[in-house]
């Protein structure tokens, strides 16, 4: 009886170390916010880079002021697809997608620099 609470701690014990390492990681991580303006020029849109914020983890300052934008235009970005299309803010939604990125990016082993990107879009 003894032996079987011994490994049930063990088993429980390194469960937890590897949730904990996760979340560290998932808090810790970083990925790149690359700020794009579409512009439509007959049947081609045009996309160009107009900011940037590197290295941002979920305990990051996300404020982008109009010094970080290229040729500073009052832009409004959004990121995700479709219905799940949500507006850049320095809020909780925001800091939970860089956190979702950054752990489905470690499980699905894409550890790729062109993987850790989160694009937002003008609108």
């Amino acid at each position: 009886m003894y032996d079987m609470k011994r490994l049930r701690a063990g088993i429980i014990s390194s469960l937890v170390a590897v949730v904990l390492i996760i979340c560290f990681y998932a808090i810790l991580g970083t990925v790149d916010l690359v700020f794009i303006k579409e512009v439509k020029e007959g049947n081609k849109v045009i996309s160009n880079e107009v900011a940037r914020i590197e290295n941002a983890s979920a305990i990051s300052d996300l404020e982008l002021t109009r010094w970080d934008i290229k040729d500073y235009e009052e832009l409004e970005f959004t990121y995700g697809e479709g219905e799940n299309q949500k507006d850049f803010a320095d809020n909780f939604e925001l800091r939970f997608e860089i956190a979702k990125t950054v752990v489905i990016n470690l499980v699905t082993f894409n550890w790729d620099d062109a993987d850790q990107v989160i694009i937002f879009k003008s609108k």
